[in-house]
C-alpha cells in the first residue's frame, strides 16, 4: 500500500492526489468524486453512477453495473475502516500545533505501523 503525504484540515482525496507524479503504473479505487481525474500511469476504476430518471421514464443501473459497484464497496470500505482504526489513536485526528519538518508524516507512519501490530499479535 502506498502512504502519502499528510495535509492539515479537511482536504478532498482528490486535491491531495492531482499534484503528485506517478512513475510507475498504479490501480486506484475511486468514488466518482475523482471523475475527470486522468493522470499519467493512473488507472481509475470508479463505481457507475445511476443515470438520470426523466418525466416519463424511470431509469435504474442494470444488475451487472450494480454487482460491480457491490464489488467495489467491499474493497473500498476496508480501506476505510483501517482509516478508522488508525484514528483511534488521537493524536492522529486531532490538531497538532507541532510544526517540525515531516513531524506529521512520522506520526502517521507510527499510527500506522501500531495498527500493523495490533492486527499481527
Amino acid at each position: 500500500m502506498w502512504l502519502g503525504e499528510t495535509h492539515v484540515g479537511k482536504v478532498h482525496d482528490k486535491l491531495m492526489v492531482e499534484s503528485l507524479n506517478f512513475l510507475t503504473q498504479i490501480t486506484v479505487l475511486a468514488d466518482l468524486g475523482f471523475k475527470g481525474w486522468s493522470p499519467q500511469n493512473v488507472t481509475l476504476i470508479l463505481p457507475h453512477k445511476k443515470p438520470r430518471n426523466t418525466k416519463t421514464q424511470k431509469r435504474d443501473l442494470t444488475q451487472d453495473q450494480k454487482d460491480f459497484n457491490k464489488e467495489l464497496s467491499k474493497k473500498r470500505v476496508k480501506v476505510e475502516n483501517i482509516l478508522a482504526h488508525i484514528k483511534i489513536l488521537r493524536i492522529v485526528k486531532d490538531k497538532n500545533r507541532n510544526y517540525r519538518f515531516g513531524f506529521r508524516e512520522n506520526l502517521m507512519k507510527t499510527a500506522c505501523g501500531l495498527y500493523n501490530f495490533r492486527k499481527i499479535a
